[in-house]
């Protein structure tokens, strides 16, 4: 990230890009020992799907990596009309 902080990036879904997401969870029970919750994952609150959480991760970062190639060709074009490369 050429020496910059990290910041955070809002994730969105796959399929819809919605940004809003509930979380899913699995019941299990046991006579005289109650429910828990398993983690289930997360579901798209815009479109109803469930979604991959490493996923939209990749997705995330395959678009920072575009955007940042994109930007480092359009320096090179700007170089070029100049005579500097």
């Amino acid at each position: 990230m050429d020496g910059m902080m990290p910041t955070f990036t809002e994730l969105l879904c796959p399929d819809c890009q919605g940004s809003e997401f509930s979380r899913v969870f699995g019941l299990v029970t046991r006579a005289n020992s109650g429910t828990v919750e398993t983690p289930k994952g997360y579901l798209c609150v815009t479109c109803q799907k469930k979604v991959d959480l490493s996923e939209m991760q990749a997705q995330q970062e395959l678009g920072q990596l575009e955007r940042e190639v994109a930007d480092r060709r359009a320096r090179m074009e700007t170089l070029k009309t100049h005579g500097v490369a």
